[in-house]
């Protein structure tokens, strides 16, 4: 068996599949476009979204016999995106900063953005919640506490999203994901949208920026497999 990890960052898309020993089976890798804008970097969500889909597709279809399994997201978390909840799309592009900073931003200077996420119409996550929505056509919402905890949202010791660090910044706390755990089922991908491959994300944490990106693959491989 073999599990197929989307691994996403500054640096780019990589999809990998790992097999169960630990060999990797093949990798794919598609550049992003980054542009620098009121000193933050940002990316188009929808060419995130397509470079996710090109290199999942390059290397499912030149793996042969290693059809995945199952699924693992890791991805960098300082990043924020906001998304429409019915048709998936981004009213602006993805910040490769902090969650509090970057809704601080959008309040102060988008206020008819801001508006629908306080209404609820425009959910709030990392590239790691924005890719599992789409994989799964907007059914999960969901981060991992190591995503989480690059917000500067999240009350550690409870384990939950910080109700007094929201309300003090204007956040709803309903625009949030859903916190699940690192492994586990976390969602399930709908093969409509994903490259026709329907299959259980049972892995979901953080890039580990010091690891090389072999060494990424193979631990999300095994806390996927666990």
């Amino acid at each position: 068996m073999s599990t197929l990890v989307l691994d996403a960052g500054p640096d780019g898309v990589r999809a990998a599949v790992v097999r169960d020993d630990g060999t990797v089976g093949g990798s794919a890798h598609h550049d992003l476009a980054l542009v620098e804008r009121d000193g933050r970097l940002e990316l188009a969500t929808d060419d995130l979204w397509r470079a996710a889909l090109a290199a999942v597709r390059e290397v499912v279809d030149g793996g042969g016999t290693d059809r995945p399994a199952r699924m693992a997201v890791t991805t960098d978390p300082l990043a924020t995106v906001l998304w429409d909840r019915e048709t998936l799309g981004s009213p602006r592009p993805a910040v490769l900063a902090g969650t509090l900073d970057t809704l601080a931003h959008v309040a102060a200077r988008e206020p008819h953005t801001w508006a629908l996420v306080v209404e609820g119409r425009y959910a709030v996550g990392g590239l790691d919640s924005y890719l599992v929505a789409r994989m799964t056509l907007g059914t999960w919402h969901v981060t991992d506490a190591t995503h989480a905890a690059a917000s500067g949202l999240l009350d550690e010791e409870a384990g939950a999203w910080s109700v007094v660090a929201c309300r003090s910044a204007g956040i709803p706390v309903a625009a949030l994901p859903e916190l699940v755990p690192t492994s586990g089922l976390v969602a399930t991908t709908e093969g409509r949208a994903f490259a026709g491959l329907a299959l259980p994300v049972t892995g979901l944490v953080a890039r580990d920026p010091a690891a090389t990106a072999a060494d990424r693959w193979r631990a999300m491989a095994a806390l996927a497999a666990s």
